[in-house]
């Protein structure tokens, strides 16, 4: 069957090696992993990684990203370790960070989720594989081998069983019916087959174990191949590169004609040209694979010394895509390198030379090219007159050194002093210039990474005063930046007034010759941004005077950036005014009141010329880079805005001070959510300061509204929480002077005056009036893991004490007992208090359960009440108060009521003597103040003789005695009491 590009409709590049499983979606994770993989900024990527895993607002998803990114980042230091010992420690330090982002992934069986264990997996394998070869080729001591060749098995074997437990996860699906789970399980399955081969290799040449494990992988392949090997077009492009795969192990096996039989099948089975497509070329995805086929072919040729053979297929390659117009991508190119290899092999070094060089200018810096460097070195290398070679010859040469690292660097330079010499031989002036400028470059890189940073700044800077009109590649650019910053390093470290003085002819040298587009604002800024850094270091040291005095100098530097502009000028305003602002800051904080009060309305100023610049539509950005982080600046200026006036006010302003600022204030806090929705913490403070504003100007209304903006960001934030407190503060005393109208100092816990006061008009009004202020106070008080002090508890629970509000009461006061009660320190009398408030509530929401009918609800409460009641009825000041000791007589024995016009008996606790002998308390209490016959009096009577009547019916006694008892008080008081003789006839009744 013959592979049509016009048939793959669907391949997604990234399928072993085509289909990735990465999200489409490109996020900071894939931002900062393309920083170090690709452009090696370890400082900016590890930064990233860092936001992502601890930074405010940060999903789930997020924080384990960024654990992987770290991961992956000492992964990579690993690779690059000088010995074994340190890259295992590495390794370790990965796996530990990765293994925890695959354990705390939110969202399991997502894309990304398998695409971490991948990771791991890969890991695992990787450090067996180190630890493996080092062990192979006598790296190791002799005493550690046993040891590290089972910590290097136990990596393959967790990494085996990663990647099994998602194969089988997935099942057996049907790529027709989940594409998605069907690469997934494919995925796994080709990740078993490499690490089964790369396992393999670990082991020692022509031993059992290594050929049982290449048996064992060459099984899966097949296996593999046989399953991709249908009519999909995408499952079959798996299996041709499990043919690759293939070939690879029975190359390892010494079985070259296998080999190369399962490397050229791929080719035979390519459909190369199209009778009916004059400009038919290979598809994308297509052309990867033909690319790795032959790179692997043509290496393996090559390790078997068949040059005339890699010659053959080598030449069938080139005129194969030639014939398509078909450029080489990394692989192809990777090829013709081997290509190159075999001819050079042959004798034909200006062949070789040919290819390589080409390679080289087409690389653009990949691992082909730094393969075609190399070789080029190597010709070079073994060539004693070298200035017979053309200038590019040598520059390639210089390169590939260059990329070897290390040693190698020394080689290099001396490429590159070669190339100076022989760039006369360069016609094109622009082209000779370029070729100058770019040995200086590499030399000054060489010789920094050599430790060797004077060399380094000497070459930085020859290079940016001779090609200070390169702009190609930045190269300009490129030579002044790593000139000042070569020297600026030195300064710094070494303190020598010598590199001082360079450094500040270099910066005189680049004012007077600005280069490319370094202007003087641009260094002006980084003088800036620099004065501004030891400004922080000064601050945090304490130093608050050099603080001050360095970052006024800062701010004023700024100013001079903006007035000199350039690119850095929008810059150099914001941080300009921030600056100016922080030095306020600082006066205000060492009492410098009169001159803080100068640099926040200059700071302020500052900021709102910088809104102005950015609205006016002459400075109108296009790129989406710049944009963001305009939007992101605009967002802190309008929020400084308000601040600086805030600070302006002070801690106690008069109102005139206090309304205008917060007039002008206003209008900068509008509708800063909706637009910067994404910087949740500051439009959390913002929406703050803008409740406070309208606070202030009256609009109490907007006020609120505002305030549920605020909680819809973050209700469990402290600034909501200060939010939840203003509004209410400001709402508290017209709704408090209303209730106490009313009420007066009546409260639910007396029952007689609450009652009249319950009954008078505009009660219900004044209560709600004040649940409005009291709501927010308690918002204020839970929010979070709630405030801390006792006396905020206390006054809460005092307000929420005089609503009536049963379910209110109850749960504030039992959350303020959970939290202080038995707490050290902690006056008693205190939580006594709030007990007896807490037991008052208990015992109104059990008897509303019990009118409900809700019975497990009422039971519940009824046992809460009775263990407050036992605590209250001991001792302490509730012991003798009659609301108090009347509620625990009901909890303990029961109360009586009318439903539905009939009397019904609620027993409660059933603890009639404890009932019975509180009963006969309140029953005397009431005698010795005269208050016998009174509603109470009967009340207690009632409960006397029903409790005695619960005993004795217990104990089986006959009652005859009580009977009398009875008969004889209603005989004596034969109108009783019109609120209780019902009662008494019920009870008459239950009697006789």
């Amino acid at each position: 069957m013959k592979m049509d590009c016009k048939r793959i409709t669907r391949l997604i590049v990234g399928l072993f090696l085509i289909c990735t499983l990465a999200p489409a979606q490109f996020g900071d994770y894939e931002w900062a992993r393309g920083l170090t993989r690709e452009y090696a900024f370890d400082d900016m990527a590890e930064k990233v990684f860092n936001d992502l895993l601890s930074g405010p607002g940060r999903t789930g998803v997020e924080k384990q990203q960024g654990r992987l990114g770290l991961a992956e980042m000492k992964q990579l230091q690993a690779r690059t370790a000088g010995d074994l010992e340190t890259a295992l420690v590495l390794f370790e330090e990965a796996r530990t960070l990765m293994q925890g982002a695959v354990k705390d992934w939110p969202e399991k069986n997502t894309l990304e989720y398998y695409q971490a264990i991948f990771s791991l997996a890969d890991l695992l394998q990787e450090r067996g594989e180190m630890a493996m070869n080092a062990l192979t080729q006598g790296k190791v001591d002799a005493a550690k081998a046993e040891s590290i060749t089972r910590a290097a098995e136990a990596d393959y074997g967790r990494a085996e069983l990663e990647l099994k437990k998602v194969k089988v996860a997935m099942g057996e699906p049907d790529p027709e019916d989940d594409r998605q789970k069907w690469r997934v399980k494919n995925k796994a399955w080709y990740g078993l087959c490499l690490l089964k081969y790369n396992k393999a290799l670990t082991g020692k040449p022509n031993s059992a174990k290594r050929e049982i494990a290449l048996s064992d992988a060459s099984d899966m392949l097949e296996e593999f191949i046989l399953e991709n090997e249908t009519d999909d077009s995408e499952a079959m492009l798996g299996a041709l590169y499990g043919y690759i795969q293939l070939g690879r192990v029975h190359a390892a096996r010494d079985n070259p004609e296998e080999a190369i039989g399962n490397f050229s099948s791929v080719l035979d089975i390519i459909v190369w040209d199209s009778d009916e497509d004059p400009n038919y070329r290979l598809a994308p995805a297509i052309q990867g694979l033909v690319e790795l086929a032959y790179f692997r072919l043509l290496e393996f040729l090559n390790e078997e010394k068949r040059f005339e053979e890699t010659l053959r297929y080598g030449a069938e390659m080139e005129s194969r895509f030639s014939k398509m117009s078909l450029p080489f991508k990394k692989l192809g190119r990777a090829a013709r390198v081997e290509l190159a290899e075999a001819r050079l092999s042959g004798g034909d070094m200006s062949g070789a030379l040919a290819i390589a060089t080409n390679v080289v200018d087409t690389a653009g810096g990949d691992a082909s090219g730094v393969l075609a460097n190399r070789l080029v070195a190597e010709i070079i290398a073994a060539t004693p007159d070298k200035t017979q070679f053309k200038p590019e010859i040598i520059r390639s040469a210089a390169k590939g050194a260059y990329s070897q690292g290390k040693e190698k660097r020394q080689d290099a330079i001396r490429y590159f002093q070669i190339l100076q010499q022989v760039l006369p031989q360069i016609a094109d002036a622009a082209q000779r210039k370029y070729f100058e400028a770019d040995a200086w470059y590499y030399m000054g890189r060489a010789y920094y990474f050599m430790g060797r940073r004077l060399e380094a700044a000497y070459c930085f800077g020859e290079g940016t005063k001779r090609c200070k009109d390169v702009d190609k590649d930045d190269l300009n650019q490129n030579l002044a930046k790593f000139w000042r910053a070569t020297l600026s390093d030195l300064s710094q470290e070494t303190r020598s007034k010598e590199v001082a003085r360079v450094l500040a002819n270099a910066n005189d040298w680049m004012i007077a010759n600005p280069v490319g587009t370094v202007s003087r604002g641009d260094l002006l800024y980084r003088k800036a941004r620099s004065m501004e850094a030891e400004g922080k270091a000064l601050r945090r040291s304490k130093n608050a005077a050099g603080a001050i005095s360095k970052y006024d100098e800062a701010a004023r530097t700024y100013e001079e950036a903006v007035k000199a502009g350039g690119p850095k000028k929008e810059q150099a305003m914001i941080k300009g005014a921030r600056t100016g602002l922080t030095v306020a800051q600082l006066l205000i904080d060492a009492k410098q009141t009169t001159k803080a009060q100068g640099r926040l309305t200059k700071a302020k100023q500052a900021f709102k010329q910088y809104l102005a610049y950015s609205e006016d539509p002459k400075n109108k950005l296009t790129d989406p880079r710049y944009i963001t982080t305009r939007e992101a600046a605009r967002a802190e200026a309008r929020y400084s805005v308000a601040l600086t006036n805030r600070l302006l006010m002070g801690k106690t302003p008069d109102a005139a001070t206090a309304k205008r600022l917060w007039t002008e204030t206003l209008p900068y806090l509008e509708g800063f959510e909706q637009k910067y929705a994404a910087q949740s913490g500051l439009c959390m403070s913002v929406v703050s300061d803008r409740i406070r504003a309208r606070i202030a100007l009256g609009d109490v209304a907007g006020a609120e509204r505002d305030y549920q903006i605020l909680r819809g960001i973050d209700a469990q934030d402290p600034k909501t929480a200060f939010a939840a407190f203003t509004v209410g503060k400001h709402l508290r005393p017209a709704a408090e002077a209303a209730f106490e109208k009313i009420v007066g100092k009546a409260t639910p816990f007396k029952g007689l005056d609450w009652t009249k006061a319950v009954a008078k008009p505009g009660f219900a009004a004044a209560v709600e009036g004040v649940r409005r202020p009291y709501g927010y106070y308690r918002e204020w008080l839970l929010a979070g893991s709630g405030q801390k002090k006792l006396s905020y508890w206390e006054l809460v629970c005092f307000m929420w004490g005089r609503t009536g509000d049963w379910d209110a009461i109850y749960d504030i006061h039992r959350k303020a007992l959970s939290r202080f009660d038995g707490m050290a320190g902690v006056d008693p009398k205190k939580l006594l208090i709030w007990k007896n408030k807490l037991f008052h509530a208990t015992v109104a929401l059990a008897k509303k359960a019990d009118l409900e009918g809700k019975a497990d609800e009422g039971s519940r409460l009824w046992n809460e009440a009775g263990q407050l009641g036992e605590v209250l009825v001991q001792g302490g000041a509730y012991r003798n108060n009659p609301f108090t000791i009347r509620l625990a007589a009901q909890v303990f024995g029961g109360y009586v009521a009318k439903r539905a016009g009939l009397v019904k008996y609620s027993p409660c606790l059933g603890r009639y003597a404890e009932a019975l002998a509180l009963w006969k308390k309140i029953e005397r209490s009431l005698k010795a103040i005269g208050e016998s016959g009174s509603d109470g009096w009967w009340e207690a009577k009632f409960y006397t003789y029903y409790a005695a009547y619960e005993q004795e019916r217990a104990a089986g006694q006959d009652l005859k005695q009580l009977r009398r008892k009875l008969d004889t008080l209603l005989a004596t008081n034969p109108d009783g009491n019109p609120a209780w003789n019902d009662y008494f006839g019920w009870l008459k009744n239950k009697l006789f």
